[in-house]
């Protein structure tokens, strides 16, 4: 049934759709670690404009215990760090469509890891959605570059993957520390704590910096991607989530690859031919198939 909960889905999903091309064009020229800097400044702003919103000042205090505090930080490093990190220089090496959608996978690994520390089951859906994430990935490898007869590298997929594997291990140790945060606060600790470090690393490569760093227009889109992608869009993710079915939402917003791709086509003319496209739809479907 079409509701707020639905329409606020599909929200969540252009979000996540439109953000990573967002990263493409305004952090060309840029290292991963100076994209994620900029993109986490405008996260960070919209992050405060919420507390200030909705007035939830008080919930930023959280009591966690030691051991809580090093599962928070090191899913925020695996997940927002690294993964991201690896994302956007897969962006540059494969293209924003592939990049998106082999990184989209992260559901599979989630629910692996989940069954090996938290006792939950593997079910023969996931082994489908396990089958079906592979043939999708086998198909989106480019064997041969178009303009030369050389096999392209296969670091160059491993990034993506990587980012998969960092995103969805992230994904499990978030689940046991989320009963300690209301979404709002956990949105504030996670992107405060990481715009922290992101601010150490671009700090400690203050003289290698890119000339592009300077320049607004950088900034403007990155700030604005990062608003999106993982400012408002979570905002909506939870809206989402308490108007409208988990599985029903999981389902929406598991299209956003899709959405990039087909943006990527459109914006970068990325080539989008029969198997390219056979491929995006094995692997969303396999991330929709684990998410519900």
């Amino acid at each position: 049934m079409f509701n707020e909960g639905v329409l606020l889905g599909f929200a969540t999903a252009f979000f996540w759709g439109v953000s990573p091309l967002l990263y493409r064009w305004g952090g060309e020229g840029l290292s991963p670690i100076e994209t994620n800097f900029i993109r986490n400044v405008g996260a960070f702003i919209s992050v405060l404009f919420v507390n200030f919103l909705l007035e939830t000042w008080d919930q930023v205090r959280v009591l966690l215990p030691l051991e809580g505090w090093v599962i928070f930080f090191s899913s925020l490093i695996l997940g927002l760090f690294v993964g991201d990190n690896m994302f956007f220089k897969g962006l540059e090496k494969i293209g924003v469509g592939k990049c998106t959608v082999i990184s989209s996978s992260y559901p599979i690994v989630t629910i692996i890891t989940a069954h090996l520390f938290f006792g939950e089951k593997i079910t023969a859906k996931l082994i489908l959605a396990c089958l079906a994430v592979i043939s999708g990935i086998y198909l989106l490898y480019e064997e041969k570059d178009a303009t030369s007869p050389r096999k392209l590298p296969l670091s160059n997929y491993i990034l993506p993957l990587g980012t998969a594997i960092s995103w969805g291990l992230s994904l499990a140790l978030v689940k046991a520390v989320s009963s300690y945060f209301t979404p709002v606060s956990f949105m504030t600790w996670r992107v405060g704590s990481l715009l922290l470090i992101t601010s150490f690393s671009i700090l400690l490569k203050r003289t290698k910096l890119s000339r592009n760093i300077k320049k607004v227009r950088t900034w403007l889109i990155l700030s604005f991607g990062g608003t999106l992608g993982i400012g408002v869009s979570y905002l909506a993710f939870i809206k989402a989530l308490h108007l409208a079915p988990v599985s029903q939402i999981g389902v929406i917003t598991a299209t956003s690859p899709l959405i990039t791709t087909l943006l990527a086509s459109l914006f970068y003319k990325e080539k989008l031919g029969f198997k390219e496209s056979m491929g995006s739809i094995f692997v969303v479907a396999g991330s929709i198939l684990a998410s519900v």
